[in-house]
């Protein structure tokens, strides 16, 4: 986006606290690359797409000198302070991906404080500057070497097309430091949030949990809160007054604080908990079993998960020049023509992705869905990308077996958007003797079969449940407040799939079930009025009152609309798609059910009981799932 390159992403690798030997993750395995191209609407690749590596479920998936592995030199941007004289070198990724890079510290201008050359955070616009592809900030040569490749001791610069970054977490719009904190953070608004769960992954997990909170097989994982007790690398926070994370009780104060917040503010009452850590103390889990939390038990799991290493502190991107197709693209550090040392097939069938989950050794196992999460926010996947580069260029000569290979993968991208039943299929490998051929012109005309068509318009039932679901996968989302609330809003803005897909009308109907399905109980609610003082709208704490009563299973979904960012385009949608019915709201299988008055006499004689039953909610679910704790 801001450096006009394509994304190239690394395999999770160990690093730091964790060993070598647990081994490399491709980043696809984990999130389902195939919607993050569609709904982002550029090529995203693998390093797996452009080169051969060393199979994942290799015992040792790593390029070796020694035994006669050739390895690839490159120049690298590194971002670590002047204090620093070492870059992040990332030893474990790159000895997977076959380089030996030398480094170039980025200038002190590239800094969220430019007077402060030991300043960590870096700026994205600064570093996108000076990494760009045509006329970058200044030329590639005026900056020293930092240090020459530790293999070859070669000093190689960084090069034109393409571009890679020692460490990536520090960076900053420039707004605050450490800035996936929040809900602007550009980095999360503008990609981060769009990226999802392969869905096996997003199966197994769930089995977990369920044989962690002791639920029956295919039963409903309820709401839980998540606890991330991390003793290993965060030891020494001990040293510091009030910081110390080996006292369980300060855990457990703040899991309140969070309980009390989600039933005040979504009317959430949560009952789970599960417990992820590396500490290796007994008592420690004794005391959080007395808590009442949850864990996973990996010494009794028939099947568990393979710990997930930590970022890759490196990230590459490649830059792709607008150039003609037919013309030698002479790239600055090209790939040499290799025979591959080993191999890594593109596609992976189910038991194979379950097995590469599984650990090498047992010390080295670590939760995985909390440090997915602290893996992915806590850094900068993304820093450019390009949205409208031609599929028809290459690393450097269009003939070379790399360039022919990285023109399928773009291809691929692409097609996925315009047949997404081809999303799933292996990327060919072309014959190296044989350059393939793009018509590169309706790639940036728009010509395509998919956007030839017209945008889909919804009805008032499928915009009510399409808004819902925006509104329920995520707190950040919001209405743009230039959407006009009296007229159909643009589809596209609260999908995440084109609407001019030949399948958009069959993902529009799924959507609709997906989303009553999953929140069969929704309720709009105000949570406060302005008079005097500020107080809690009665009617909504009414409705919140009832709703919690009936322990629902699963939770009902309560927004307060007053509350958000969104309010004032919100408010009237609303009204429009409720036939003008004023806060709040209650949606039963997204259906109105009526005023506050009808629904509190439907509670008493029994009819809210049923409706809710019948729309997929378990009443008195929650409760019973208390008592299987």
């Amino acid at each position: 986006m801001l450096s006009d390159r394509i994304p190239i992403l690394p395999p999770f690798a160990p690093s730091e606290h964790i060993s070598r030997e647990a081994g490399i993750l491709p980043f696809g395995e984990i999130f389902n690359l195939t919607t993050l191209r569609s709904t982002l609407h550029i090529p995203i690749l693998e390093w797996k797409d452009l080169k051969s590596l060393p199979s994942s479920l290799s015992v040792n998936p790593y390029f070796d000198p020694s035994n006669g592995d050739e390895l690839e030199d490159i120049g690298c941007w590194s971002t670590m302070p002047e204090r620093s004289r070492e870059p992040n070198r990332a030893d474990n990724l790159v000895a997977h991906l076959g380089l030996d890079p030398s480094y170039t510290r980025v200038p002190a201008r590239v800094r969220k404080d430019p007077n402060n050359a030991n300043d960590d955070h870096v700026v994205f616009a600064q570093l996108a500057a000076l990494m760009y592809p045509r006329d970058p900030l200044e030329p590639l040569s005026n900056f020293p070497i930092m240090t020459s490749s530790r293999r070859g001791g070669k000093e190689v610069g960084p090069g034109g097309n393409l571009a890679c970054i020692d460490r990536m977490y520090y960076l900053t719009s420039g707004a605050e430091v450490f800035e996936w904190r929040f809900a602007w953070s550009p980095a999360w608004n503008s990609v981060g949030r769009h990226v999802r769960f392969n869905n096996d992954l997003v199966e197994r997990s769930e089995r977990y949990l369920r044989r962690a909170f002791g639920l029956e097989e295919g039963e409903e994982v309820p709401p839980f809160i998540a606890i991330h007790v991390r003793h290993g690398d965060f030891g020494n926070n001990c040293m510091l007054p009030g910081h110390c994370l080996k006292d369980l009780q300060r855990f457990a104060k703040r899991v309140e604080k969070v309980e009390e917040r989600l039933l005040v503010k979504k009317g959430i009452a949560v009952r789970h908990y599960l417990l992820m850590s590396d500490e290796t103390d007994p008592k420690f889990w004794e005391e959080a079993y007395e808590l009442g939390w949850r864990y996973f038990d990996h010494e009794k799991e028939p099947a568990p998960l393979r710990s997930l290493p930590p970022p890759s502190l490196a990230f590459f991107a490649m830059s792709l020049p607008r150039v003609d197709s037919r013309s030698p693209l002479q790239a600055s550090q090209p790939f040499p023509d290799r025979k591959p040392s080993s191999s890594l097939s593109t596609s992976f069938a189910p038991q194979q992705l379950l097995s590469a989950l599984h650990p090498r050794k047992g010390k080295y196992r670590t939760t995985f869905v909390g440090l997915v999460f602290v893996v992915f926010l806590s850094t900068y996947i993304f820093l450019v990308h390009g949205s409208s580069l031609s599929p028809a260029l290459a690393l450097r000569r269009v003939d070379s077996p790399v360039a022919n290979q990285l023109d399928v993968a773009l291809e691929s991208t692409e097609n996925s958007r315009v047949n997404p039943g081809l999303a799933d299929s292996p990327l060919p490998v072309p014959p190296p003797d044989r350059p393939l051929k793009h018509d590169s012109s309706s790639f940036h005309s728009g010509k395509g079969r998919h956007r030839q068509r017209p945008p889909l318009q919804l009805d008032s039932a499928q915009e009510l449940a399409a808004i819902s679901s925006f509104i329920a996968s995520l707190p950040q989302n919001v209405i743009p407040p230039t959407v006009d609330p009296l007229k159909p809003i643009d589809p596209q803005l609260v999908l995440d799939f084109d609407t001019r897909n030949p399948r958009a009308a069959d993902e529009v109907r799924q959507l609709v079930e997906e989303c009553w399905s999953r929140n069969p109980v929704f309720l709009y609610s105000k949570n406060m009025k302005l008079t005097m003082k500020q107080l809690y709208s009665p009617s909504s704490r009414e409705l919140k009152t009832v709703l919690a009563s009936l322990y629902l299973s699963p939770a009902p979904v309560i927004v307060d609309v007053d509350m958000r960012d969104d309010a004032e385009v919100l408010k009237p949608i609303l009204a429009r798609l409720t036939s003008g019915s004023d806060l709040p709201i209650l949606l039963v299988g997204g259906k109105v059910v009526g005023t506050v008055e009808e629904i509190k006499e439907m509670h008493k004689d029994g009819r809210l009981a049923r409706a809710v039953s019948e729309a997929g909610a378990v009443v008195n679910g929650a409760k019973k799932k208390k008592g299987k704790k």
